[in-house]
């Protein structure tokens, strides 16, 4: 059985610590640890053999946040998942490279480049939370088999 493939960007760890410091001063709960702080690039449910991820990528890639969102997981859980979605068109063309060249499946009709936050935030008014204005360092690309449990 396929068990589909994951790909995401890491941040570099100066870029992730000043993320985790700006987003801990707004007292976000349940905040993301730094070292854990990543965008996802492709979340396939069909298996891509032999994908090649860049490791650490050079250049890297650099993203801004445009707005942040709520999402749910699964659609009708009451746990407030807060995401800081980002102007990324690097992402966005990886993305859609991995589509084509592995054909890759997506779950949605877009992809949305993002970086979550918090998968249990709370209630937070998300038109109250200033956007991060500093500009977001991806240094490193990985793939592994996705985990259907997610």
């Amino acid at each position: 059985m396929s068990l589909g493939t994951y790909v995401a960007v890491t941040l570099a760890e100066h870029s992730a610590n000043k993320v985790f410091e700006f987003y801990s001063q707004h007292k976000i709960n349940n905040l993301i640890k730094p070292d854990l702080l990543h965008s996802t690039v492709l979340f396939s449910r069909r298996e891509c053999r032999n994908i090649r991820t860049d490791g650490a990528m050079m250049p890297p890639v650099f993203a801004m946040v445009d707005r942040y969102e709520m999402w749910h997981n699964p659609p009708d859980s009451k746990d407030n998942i807060l995401v800081a979605i980002l102007d990324c068109d690097e992402l966005i063309t990886r993305h859609n490279v991995f589509k084509i060249v592995y054909n890759a499946t997506h779950d949605y009709d877009t992809y949305i480049p993002h970086m979550t936050l918090s998968y249990s935030c709370g209630d937070i008014d998300i038109t109250k939370l200033p956007l991060y204005n500093r500009t977001v360092k991806f240094v490193y690309e990985y793939s592994e088999p996705l985990d259907m449990s997610w």
